[in-house]
């Protein structure tokens, strides 16, 4: 008998798979453990329409239809016309340095040439394009640089949840609950608006995207 366990204590310690955390996963985790039990410091489902988004249709300074956005069954929606780019600011307009935001976004419509945007601390923008495709870019009011591109994921009209931490120089991303990778850039400037944006590199078609369970929490009081 002793034989026989000694033999299943043996196997089981030496057949327990380690589980190897990412750079993403030990940089973020104590952070969304931190924020788990704490409500967002600014939330929208989109329920109600009166919630303080900029809606109605957009142009530019020439007076150029960019395209429409509003709240359409519980969504927030930005429609771009073909090769234009659509905005929204938050309800919330705070600025953040050190935070985590979460938001669900769907295409409705669109082509390969379509993508969504949020856009971090005036500087960062996360696009998502209807193929699949990721990139981090920064634009600090000068040439624009790229941080990271990953793909393929989720493509055409499927529901994708982005999750983005953010804490000093520090930028780690989710993708529908999978860390994807953490990105250090020593030159950040700080605080900053969090924004969404739709567009269409398309000269034929346009981009719709329907958003949901927008969340922001501010981290800056976390070690």
């Amino acid at each position: 008998t002793q034989s026989v366990l000694q033999t299943i204590i043996a196997l089981t310690s030496t057949n327990t798979p380690t589980i190897t955390r990412t750079p993403a996963q030990v940089f973020a985790e104590p952070i969304l453990k931190a924020i788990a039990n704490r409500q967002p410091n600014f939330s929208d489902d989109f329920s109600n329409p009166s919630s303080g988004w900029a809606l109605g249709p957009l142009s530019d300074a020439n007076k150029n239809p960019l395209g429409n956005r509003g709240y359409k069954d519980g969504e927030f929606f930005l429609e771009s016309l073909p090769n234009q780019w659509m905005q929204t600011t938050r309800g919330d307009t705070s600025s953040y340095s050190d935070f985590v935001v979460e938001v669900d976004a769907r295409f409705i419509s669109g082509s390969t040439f379509s993508s969504w945007t949020i856009g971090l601390r005036d500087d960062y923008a996360i696009t998502y394009g209807m193929e699949g495709s990721m990139t981090l870019m920064r634009n600090p009011r000068g040439p624009t640089r790229s941080l990271g591109a990953w793909g393929p994921f989720r493509s055409g009209l499927e529901t994708n949840q982005l999750r983005v931490i953010a804490k000093g120089p520090s930028i780690a991303i989710y993708l529908n609950g999978t860390a994807v990778s953490l990105v250090r850039d020593d030159t950040y400037a700080g605080a900053g608006g969090i924004e969404l944006y739709v567009g269409s590199n398309d000269p034929q078609k346009g981009a719709r995207v329907h958003f949901d369970n927008f969340k922001i929490w501010d981290i800056s009081n976390l070690p």
